[in-house]
């Protein structure tokens, strides 16, 4: 049956002495409940105590199929997977021969009317500093004007500018701002916090 909670509180007896004994390597403050992740299955997460949950949070929603999906679990185990897994090659630097392939699957479920991808993978927050970067990129090649637009290349930018954004200075690196409001929450790395107005216990 689920939800079913077997435990009188939760965390039960057994998640709270692995925090308390996991508290000796690293600070466990903010963690919540332990995951079973051989247990849970689709939106119902299975805890240390045996308790099952329906799970809202699903990771910071990195989950949309949920846990142990069957087809993502038959997919996880092909050879083609396993490879770019272990040896996950620089895409940018030394992509890998059947790279163009995988491209091919991405450009069947991007949305319409869209022709550029981003594999932009790891975390939220790392997407949220792409799409910053992104976000700049294009707002600075507007500057430089249509034609550095059409072909982005070093002639197209000023010795200054080579020179200044070495040491984070305009017009290299010009003041440019990311508009965030109050109460969002969008990562703790250094520019995803820079935008998170959440809570102060992020930020001090």
């Amino acid at each position: 049956d689920c939800p079913n909670v077997v435990s009188e509180s939760v965390p039960g007896p057994k998640g709270k002495a692995m925090t308390q004994n996991l508290d000796k390597e690293m600070d466990s403050r903010t963690h919540q409940v332990w995951v079973d992740l051989e247990k849970s299955l689709g939106n119902y997460l299975c805890d240390a105590d045996g308790n099952v949950l329906l799970d809202c949070f699903q990771h910071i929603s990195s989950l949309p199929l949920g846990y142990n999906h069957p087809l993502m679990m038959e997919r996880s185990t092909s050879p083609q997977w396993i490879r770019h897994l272990v040896q996950r090659p620089a895409i940018g630097v030394m992509p890998s021969t059947d790279w163009p392939d995988v491209m091919q699957v991405l450009r069947r479920l991007q949305p319409a009317g869209l022709d550029q991808i981003a594999t932009i993978c790891g975390c939220g927050s790392g997407s949220i500093e792409n799409a910053f970067k992104l976000c700049f990129l294009y707002k600075a090649a507007q500057m430089r004007g249509k034609e550095f637009m059409a072909n982005p290349t070093a002639a197209g930018i000023s010795a200054d500018c080579q020179q200044s954004c070495m040491v984070n200075q305009a017009p290299g690196s010009p003041n440019f701002r990311v508009l965030s409001f109050e109460g969002a929450f969008h990562g703790r790395t250094l520019g995803t916090l820079s935008a998170t107005r959440s809570k102060w216990v992020h930020k001090i």
